[in-house]
């Protein structure tokens, strides 16, 4: 047997945080990650996914000495099912380390499969927990998870995760809180089909919602100005981008691998029952396909209608650094040096990297100019074209600027082009 151990040291009296076994193996079937839904692949036995650096304690609490069962109660999220029967949160259980569970599609209740319901929530989740972790949303950042095990920023803080939340139809939100108290995700059915659809395997759901919150974005809105301050995209226009930012990285990682430059990316299609999109457009490269440009911004009153248009302009900029660098369809990035070489990866690493550096309520040209100065800051600005070609040919090129009413501007810097 092989274990270790992880013990707090800095309080008195000194006590055991963790001990983990090297031999055990952690096995959940699932949807695996970047698969969408399950129109668009099968369910299968993934072996210990959790990323050893960004969840060193392990995905789940230890042992319930009581009951000797594992549950969904976990270090980074907190996840159960809503019973309308029974009420309260159930997680799924199980007396090993095996989190394999019955699902059949358009069959039965959802109550029926709810295990496989919560455990594939529980896996999106903490897989996108070590993913952001990777690309530098840690705990001095102000991320989600229990113990910080001494990296900074507050703890105590995993998400919890309401699955088949009763209460409404065909969406999810996120309650945010400051670094250090739990935040709160609802994810509720889809009531589309009959019968209904659980919405934890719309994985551009789970992914939009942790991404986002109902006002703010956990991720963006935590490395936007100071973790403890909820309000850095509260104004209307940058809550709009939230929006955006929460759709762009459900776009970005569930990219399929025989997927190019031509291809379209609908949100919820699948929970939804319907190939076209939960917004007004699908997100596309194609202009008579998607033709919003900033301007557009000027005729919307709703901040998903303005995040539709900023996530355009992400998806442009997605599929120029997948056509300069290449794609990787693994769920987590191979880094050189810090940077991800592949164009997918990056782009989220960018766009994660422009939340630093954006201000408190940042504009659409604040943000798209926080982006290149991550780029700046990560590459010398080796992509500069790049970005600044997706940006322009949606009108936030060079020229434009912040106020209403919101000009397109289609023309690039000097020497970009």
């Amino acid at each position: 047997m092989s274990y270790s151990s992880y013990v707090d040291a800095e309080n008195e009296p000194a006590t055991v945080i963790a001990v983990l076994d090297h031999v055990d193996r952690w096995i959940y079937e699932v949807y695996p990650f970047g698969v969408c839904s399950p129109a668009d692949g099968v369910r299968t036995g993934i072996e210990d996914p959790h990323d050893s650096k960004a969840s060193s304690f392990g995905w789940h609490n230890p042992l319930n000495t009581i009951t000797n069962i594992y549950d969904t109660t976990g270090k980074n999220v907190v996840v159960g099912a809503h019973s309308t029967v029974l009420g309260g949160q159930h997680p799924a259980k199980s007396p090993n380390e095996s989190f394999i569970f019955p699902y059949v599609p358009d069959i039965g209740t959802l109550w029926d499969f709810y295990e496989a319901g919560v455990t594939q929530a529980f896996y999106v989740t903490n897989m996108l927990h070590d993913l952001y972790y990777i690309l530098d949303f840690t705990p001095e950042a102000g991320n989600f998870q229990m113990n910080n095990n001494g990296e900074g920023g507050l703890g105590n803080d995993a998400v919890r995760i309401n699955v088949q939340k009763n209460g409404a139809f065909n969406n999810g939100v996120f309650f945010q809180e400051v670094d250090g108290r739990s935040p709160e995700m609802n994810i509720y059915p889809f009531d589309k089909t009959d019968p209904m659809r659980d919405s934890s395997f719309e994985v551009g759901i789970l992914i939009h919602e942790y991404t986002h919150g109902s006002k703010c974005i956990q991720l963006s809105d935590r490395m936007t100005g100071p973790p403890d301050n909820r309000d850095c995209l509260s104004a209307f226009e940058p809550d709009g981008m939230a929006e955006g930012w929460s759709d762009f990285y459900a776009a970005a990682l569930t990219v399929k691998p025989e997927a190019d430059h031509n291809s379209t990316y609908a949100v919820s299609a699948w929970g939804l029952d319907n190939s076209t999109t939960f917004r007004l457009r699908l997100y596309s490269t194609d202009m008579t396909t998607n033709e919003y440009t900033y301007s557009s911004v000027n005729d919307f009153n709703r901040v998903h209608q303005v995040g539709t248009v900023w996530c355009t302009m992400l998806y442009e900029m997605l599929w120029n650094l997948i056509d300069k660098h290449g794609k990787n369809d693994n769920p987590r990035p191979d880094m050189v040096n810090g940077v991800p070489t592949d164009g997918k990866f990056l782009s989220v690493k960018l766009t994660t990297d422009g939340f630093a550096l954006q201000p408190c309520n940042p504009s659409f040209v604040q943000a798209r100019d926080a982006i290149i100065d991550a780029d700046v800051a990560l590459t010398g600005g080796e992509n500069a074209c790049e970005i600044w070609r997706a940006f322009a040919k949606r009108g936030l090129g060079a020229s434009a600027v912040t106020g209403e009413p919101r000009a397109d501007s289609f023309d690039l810097p000097g020497g970009v082009r």
